[in-house]
């Protein structure tokens, strides 16, 4: 029997977004075709952007905002930004938390790069809120395990921490405008010729909406 060619596929993804949805796009994906070899990057945004306006990726799954007009972004999913403290924090347990609270917090924050950060700081600079930023880290992980063991606030993705908030290891700081939902998109260079080769990638990242977990944060975040 002929073997089948296969075509090297590279592939970017945000470091949240590679933390619960990349595998699922990749999995769902080879049960479609296995004439795909995927190369994967994980960088903040910025970095991804810069790569795909290189050529050095393919495509691109991110959370932050792309500003480069020559770059097509498609939403495929939504993803819930929240402010998470741990369960011996002062705001743990309360039911409303005054933004001019957050003044001087310590928080544990993502890389200065990072568009997650970058969402945080305009929004604390427009309230002219000051916070202390007593970690930065690129690793999901540490900031997770620093806000369990009260070593500050976060802002993460809700997606990111269900287990923790299900088993009362991490809360949700109860304040609307520390609510953010943005969108996840697939993105390319709009230079980019579109193999057929690529297709069942690029269809299975659209559907993602269809087969993903939806982000958990609903009813308790309306209030």
């Amino acid at each position: 029997l002929q073997q089948m060619s296969r075509y090297k596929i590279r592939v970017g993804s945000t470091y949240t977004v590679s933390t619960y949805l990349l595998n699922e796009v990749m999995n769902q994906c080879n049960q479609t075709t296995d004439t795909l070899d995927f190369y994967i990057h994980i960088d903040n945004t910025y970095k991804i952007e810069e790569r795909l306006l290189l050529n050095e990726l393919d495509f691109a799954l991110v959370d932050g905002v792309i500003k480069s007009s020559d770059i097509i972004s498609m939403p495929i999913a939504e993803d819930c930004l929240i402010l998470a403290c741990g369960s011996k924090h002062p705001f743990a347990h309360r039911k409303r938390v005054r933004l001019e609270e957050l003044n001087n917090q310590d928080f544990i924050l993502r890389e200065e790069e990072s568009g997650t950060r970058k969402l945080f700081e305009a929004q604390m600079a427009r309230k002219k809120i000051n916070f202390n930023v007593k970690w930065a880290s690129s690793s999901i992980n540490a900031i997770k395990n620093a806000v369990v063991d009260n070593q500050g606030l976060a802002i993460i993705s809700a997606r990111l921490i269900k287990d923790e908030l299900e088993s009362g290891k991490l809360f949700i700081v109860k304040n609307k405008e520390c609510i953010w939902r943005r969108d996840v998109c697939l993105c390319y260079h709009k230079s980019k010729t579109l193999a057929p080769e690529f297709r069942p990638f690029i269809d299975t990242a659209i559907a993602y909406q269809r087969i993903g977990v939806q982000c958990p944060v609903v009813d308790e975040l309306v209030f």
